[in-house]
């Protein structure tokens, strides 16, 4: 069944606006709040959300109908800002995160480079470890070892030929 809504021409209604489609006026000079949203775009909420085309339930009252009509206004009003929180809240939450997510990337740079610059210490150490052991052992070999075959200027006393007198 298809209701179609009432469209008399009623003098306590404000007039309809010609205004569909244009972006909302907000609450300008010459915009009260309570007339605020009635030309606005509904397109950022959920579609259960948006206001529905016409009023199926409409009556003959105007009064009631205006008093519904600010009572839906209020109700998207409230939605609009308990929504709007929880949007600014996610969105701090999300900023908090991309920051600890950057902190902790940052940390895992320092750690790296932390554990290279170690690598690289115990290395050097490493090295010097073994250059100074060889040293050493080079002089131990030295001092344990004969003297080498050097000409010697003196042959020693046991290889004297006897003194003829």
């Amino acid at each position: 069944m298809n209701v179609q809504p009432n469209l008399q021409n009623n003098s306590n209604r404000p007039a309809a606006s010609n205004n569909a489609g244009q972006q909302p006026q907000g609450n300008q000079p010459g915009n009260s709040p309570a007339n605020n949203g009635r030309n606005k775009s509904f397109n950022d909420r959920p579609p259960t959300s948006r206001p529905a085309g016409g009023n199926p339930n409409s009556t003959v009252n105007p009064q009631l109908d205006q008093k519904h009509q600010q009572q839906q206004e209020q109700l998207r009003q409230k939605q609009d800002q308990e929504r709007q929180k929880i949007e600014q809240k996610q969105v701090q939450e999300q900023q908090k995160v991309q920051q600890k997510n950057a902190e902790d990337a940052r940390k895992q740079q320092v750690d790296r480079r932390q554990q290279q610059q170690l690598q690289q210490l115990e290395q050097k150490h490493g090295q010097e470890q073994q250059k100074l052991e060889q040293k050493q052992q080079q002089e131990r070999q030295k001092q344990q070892a004969p003297p080498k075959d050097k000409p010697s200027s003196k042959p020693p006393k046991d290889d004297k030929p006897p003194h003829r007198g």
